[in-house]
């Protein structure tokens, strides 16, 4: 979005007084992502954070996150933050590929929010009978299901 770009990110970055340190582009990750030059090197080495907000049923959240997991523009300290409709929650994976997990899934109003973490670890597939299943997103230590704490039913007894 042109404008979150123009009104909030550059000032933002205005304010923390790293102009010269940061690079914003304004492009469908689809694209960008495509393009033969993205290599990191072509763009000035891995990002550090990544969001998108693709047009809600425009896009498969699983394949783009697949592709940002195998892309070189991603590191071991990149986080990636992904606004979704409550209807894709179940495209919203604990984790994907090898690298990315879910570290946060919030809700804010009719605006949903998953926090990704590329950790570098190399991780099993899920369906490996050996493998142990990801981390679940939590709150204050507790694990977090559907908006509900797993003590949410303990309290209604």
């Amino acid at each position: 979005d042109p404008w979150v770009v123009a009104n909030v990110l550059r000032k933002n970055i205005g304010s923390l007084g790293v102009e010269g340190q940061t690079k914003t582009h304004l492009a469908k990750v689809e694209t960008f992502l495509e393009l033969p030059s993205r290599s990191a090197k072509g763009v000035g080495g891995a990002f550090d954070f990544v969001s998108f907000c693709p047009p809600y049923y425009k896009v498969s959240y699983p394949d783009l996150l697949l592709t940002l997991d195998a892309s070189p523009l991603i590191d071991d300290h990149t986080v990636i933050l992904v606004e979704y409709a409550r209807s894709q929650k179940d495209e919203i994976l604990p984790s994907i590929g090898n690298r990315l997990r879910r570290i946060r899934d919030r809700r804010y109003g009719r605006t949903y929010v998953a926090l990704y973490a590329c950790d570098g670890r190399e991780m099993p597939d899920e369906d490996d009978e050996w493998a142990a299943q990801p981390e679940e997103a939590t709150r204050f230590g507790k694990v977090v299901r559907g908006g509900k704490r797993d003590d949410d039913d303990e309290e209604d007894e």
